[in-house]
């Protein structure tokens, strides 16, 4: 796996966090990155080609209650 940026955000900069997909290979992460960045640009960290990352639309604040739900009751659950 290669990283992509070794930088350092200000506070006073903006984030961007979602989960993204590889259609090439379906592998599903949750990226941070700065606003702007094109998506084509993106390596996947799974299959590390470049041109096929998508966003997923997914509600992460959702997503983290139902993991706070799931540390509760001892499930576990995963993206991928």
């Amino acid at each position: 796996m290669s990283i992509l940026y070794d930088i350092t955000v200000a506070d006073d900069e903006d984030i961007v966090c979602s989960e993204l997909m590889c259609v090439r290979c379906g592998f599903r992460w949750i990226a941070v990155r700065r606003p702007g960045l094109p998506l084509k640009k993106i390596e996947c960290p799974h299959c590390e080609k470049k041109g096929f990352v998508i966003e997923t639309g997914e509600d992460l604040e959702s997503f983290l209650d139902d993991e706070d739900d799931n540390a509760d009751t001892g499930r576990q659950s995963s993206l991928n």
